[in-house]
């Protein structure tokens, strides 16, 4: 990628993009979004788990060792982490159903586990089997080095419930 880029105090922020934020101070602080953004985008196939679509999260890739990449949850509820999609364009998670994260990881496409910075404990907290990812959540994740052209990407579910209205009465 293009490596670290301090954007500054007054810097804008662009919705897509991951940034590494660090609070030198044990303050709370308040990052606001302009009325301006937009939710993600979502698209309907036969590879997500969601009738109500995924959003879809293209990762960077290289074929000669596992390449890092800063993603984040672009939901506003939780999901759990073994739900999430790999897709690809050519080779086994290219079917009608993708690749679950362990799938991805026996095909060499894609890492199982994301690593999520946990600032209590000043450690990474790592995704796999068990593990939510809550709202907007920030991590880091792996794709492995058999990508090549089957450019992966990345399958958030909207598993949003919807509560359908309630029946009205006429009442007389």
């Amino acid at each position: 990628g293009d490596g670290y880029i301090n954007p500054g105090l007054d810097g804008i922020l662009k919705q897509g993009v991951g940034y590494w934020i660090i609070q030198a101070n044990t303050s709370t602080a308040t990052i606001k979004m302009s009325a301006g953004c937009l939710a993600p985008p979502l698209s309907i196939s036969s590879q997500c788990l969601s009738a109500r679509g995924c959003f879809e999260a293209s990762v960077a890739t290289t074929t000669t060792a596992n390449q890092w990449n800063m993603i984040g949850h672009p939901l506003v509820r939780s999901e759990a982490w073994n739900n999430l999609v790999i897709a690809t364009v050519n080779g086994v998670c290219a079917d009608s159903d993708g690749c679950t994260l362990t799938e991805a990881t026996d095909a060499n496409i894609f890492h199982h586990q994301g690593f999520r910075y946990n600032s209590v404990t000043n450690s990474y907290d790592i995704l796999g089997e068990t593990g939510n990812l809550t709202a907007f959540d920030g991590l880091w994740v792996a794709t492995l080095t058999a990508t090549g052209a089957n450019y992966p990407r990345l399958l958030f579910p909207d598993t949003t419930v919807l509560l359908s209205p309630l029946p009205l009465q006429v009442l007389h």
